[in-house]
């Protein structure tokens, strides 16, 4: 649920986030732990000990603030809470309690205009005599489709005059990717072909059929944006996927790897992983070396990723017609599948 803003505050969905007036930093915390950690004497600390009376397994774990004010030139804000409790929190107590500091908020997007780029436009701009682009605008147009796969793993390149073009497979070099040739496809069964379960091409050209007279619609997930989303709301669903290896079997090709892959130097227990890699898990596949009694765990985290990954709300929707083409990187964009309008020629 995104945030909203309202004077030194964000509210998210079951958190607030704190801006500091003394320093560019902010804190986020969840209600629970506000709820929990009230300084008061009224049931929550004692009022000669000072110690804490109050037990979390008595508030609601989902507990909503009713109100909070901040006075101005004050030091502290109030809460009031959905039970009518009243807590007063001094920013210098969460200052020093801040387990969240200036924490990233990562939030999925599905907006698929930023990921476009207009060919043609680029011929407008940095024409040669013979009206095509020059070697200015070829290396422009290489380093504008880069940006748009370093950023956000795809790029939509609209009015293509050639099918593929040398540039489309530079761009694969630009972006710091193994220069392999990318895969080529057209059209639709692109679900086996972009998730190889071992080593995929870095990046994938999709082009539309070469007999369709309307456009296609095809359907991408952002697995690294989406298990980041994810582990936000459940820590413990991307940690198990991240940690237990599988067994992917596709045709002949058998791969022992987990389904997000990390880089060497990030762990489970850090607060933000480094996701190199994310598997796509429509592969025939088989958890090994789990223990008797985590089999169900994993199967729970799986089947919510899963689920989550094929959620339209959480994908890309774009349009490809037939001067365009889209390029992608297989190790972060997850292909979902393809609809086609209109008529095709026998």
């Amino acid at each position: 649920m995104p945030t909203t803003k309202k004077d030194s505050f964000l509210y998210g969905e079951n958190y607030i986030r704190i801006f500091f007036s003394d320093s560019q930093d902010y804190g986020d915390f969840h209600y629970i732990w506000l709820r929990h950690n009230c300084l008061c004497f009224k049931g929550c600390l004692h009022p000669k000990t000072k110690e804490r009376i109050n037990d979390s397994s008595e508030i609601p774990f989902d507990i909503l603030p009713r109100t909070v004010i901040k006075y101005e030139d004050a030091d502290q804000f109030i809460m009031e809470w959905e039970d009518g409790h009243i807590s007063t929190y001094k920013y210098s107590f969460l200052q020093e309690h801040n387990y969240a500091l200036n924490r990233r908020f990562t939030q999925i997007t599905n907006n698929s205009t930023k990921l476009a780029i207009d060919f043609q436009e680029f011929i407008k701009l940095y024409p040669n005599d013979d009206g095509k682009l020059s070697n200015e605008g070829r290396l422009v147009y290489r380093q504008a489709v880069a940006q748009k796969l370093k950023a956000h793993g795809i790029v939509l390149i609209r009015n293509s005059n050639e099918k593929v073009t040398n540039d489309d497979l530079d761009a694969s070099i630009e972006h710091k990717l193994p220069s392999t040739r990318p895969f080529i496809d057209v059209g639709a069964d692109l679900t086996k072909a972009s998730t190889y379960p071992n080593t995929p091409p870095d990046i994938h050209i999709l082009l539309p059929h070469s007999d369709t007279t309307t456009e296609e619609k095809h359907f991408f997930v952002d697995g690294i944006q989406a298990a980041t989303y994810l582990r936000r709301k459940d820590r413990r669903i991307i940690d198990l996927l991240a940690s237990v290896t599988v067994k992917f079997r596709e045709l002949n090709q058998v791969t022992n790897a987990p389904i997000i892959e990390l880089t060497s130097d990030s762990r489970t227990q850090d607060d933000y992983l480094n996701i190199t890699k994310v598997r796509n898990p429509k592969f025939e596949l088989v958890p090994v070396g789990i223990p008797f009694s985590c089999m169900e765990e994993w199967y729970y985290a799986y089947n919510c990723f899963n689920d989550f990954l094929h959620d339209p709300r959480n994908g890309l929707e774009l349009t490809l017609k037939k001067t365009d083409l889209i390029l992608f990187n297989s190790s972060r964009v997850l292909y979902n599948g393809i609809i086609v309008k209109g008529h095709r020629h026998p």
